[in-house]
């Protein structure tokens, strides 16, 4: 539709030939508006809780925005580069992880999901919303097949993707599912019937508002600054490694602290350590602060992972070390 000497017409054929100004404007506003429309259907990109870019910090135990059911567990997070022109991983190395099965004999299902809570994600908040969602998957012999699963928030699959394919990529996708009430769920599910572990390689996750599945991004972050640090810990205490739980200062998206660490002691050498929730890592693997003289204080500012519970871990190795105090400066959070 354009206006056209204080006429309507109804598209740009109709504009008089000799009125090529006319016929441009009506062009480029039906391509402005075509643009918009694009925009607003795929709004907000890709929704997946990817691997923040903390390499130092990252270990299969702390990729725990995923959950794991059943006979499943994650294994070693991994990358390197590159992708074929199809999209397709040039080797099973890319960024991924994989979701293996325990050794059994009989059918064993493993079910690695993320739950995406409608008020926590102002993008699926309407019922009528549209979805789509994408992952590439490498089957090992020995599994069966894998699927990728989006639920409602009853549980009920509302669309799925499978493969049997095994000893190459395969991309699964969904398309154009409505999302429905309270939360949704991506999944990709594998089931084996092998007697020995069995993995599934998998990369490149995409759960995304609009009617098909974007190219691959990974979800974008921001940090959030606090105007007045909060102090989370006066006095740190010789009771091994303590939970930290940061939830009251921060987003229901966060995943990342950024604190301040600040020690002084008076007797011999001493460490003062924070680390992941559910980390195995010693003192010695750990982000830490060493006082090695009578009377030292030191301070460091350092960015943490937090698990699913927006918690990690701190622990202090000698009683003498006193005033070990934590702050927290701020955070990073999904958008």
């Amino acid at each position: 539709m354009a206006i056209v000497d204080n006429t309507v017409v109804a598209n740009a054929s109709e504009v008089a030939v000799n009125d090529q100004a006319s016929a441009a404007q009506y062009n480029n506003l039906l391509e402005d508006a075509l643009s918009a429309r694009v925009r607003d259907i795929y709004r907000g990109g890709n929704l997946v809780k990817n691997f923040p870019q903390y390499d130092s910090w990252k270990t299969a135990a702390n990729i725990n925005w995923w959950a794991v059911s059943t006979d499943g567990s994650l294994a070693t997070y991994y990358r390197s580069g590159g992708f074929t022109d199809s999209g397709a991983p040039l080797s099973i190395n890319d960024e991924g992880f994989e979701l293996t099965l325990s050794p059994g004999g009989v059918s064993m299902y493993g079910d690695l999901s993320q739950e995406f809570v409608h008020t926590d994600e102002p993008l699926l908040l309407d019922s009528d919303t549209v979805v789509s969602g994408g992952v590439w998957v490498y089957l090992e012999s020995g599994i069966d097949s894998a699927t990728l699963q989006i639920k409602n928030g009853a549980g009920t699959v509302i669309g799925s993707s499978a493969t049997s394919v095994t000893g190459s990529w395969v991309y699964l996708e969904v398309k154009n599912v409505t999302v429905g009430t309270t939360k949704t769920t991506f999944a990709i599910v594998a089931v084996s019937a092998s007697a020995s572990a069995v993995s599934v390689a998998i990369t490149n996750p995409v759960f995304n508002v609009g009617p098909t599945p974007i190219p691959f991004e990974p979800r974008r972050k921001r940090y959030v600054a606090l105007g007045t640090p909060v102090e989370l810990l006066a006095d740190g205490s010789l009771a091994g490694w303590t939970d930290i739980d940061v939830t009251t200062n921060t987003h229901a998206l966060a995943f990342a602290a950024d604190i301040m660490i600040h020690v002084r002691y008076n007797a011999a050498t001493s460490n003062f350590a924070v680390r992941p929730n559910g980390s195995a890592w010693t003192v010695a693997a750990a982000k830490k602060i060493t006082i090695v003289s009578a009377t030292e204080s030191a301070e460091i500012s350092t960015i943490i992972p937090l698990d699913s519970g927006q918690v990690f871990e701190y622990t202090v190795d000698l009683a003498s070390l006193q005033n070990a105090v934590i702050y927290l400066q701020g955070y990073e959070r999904w958008i």
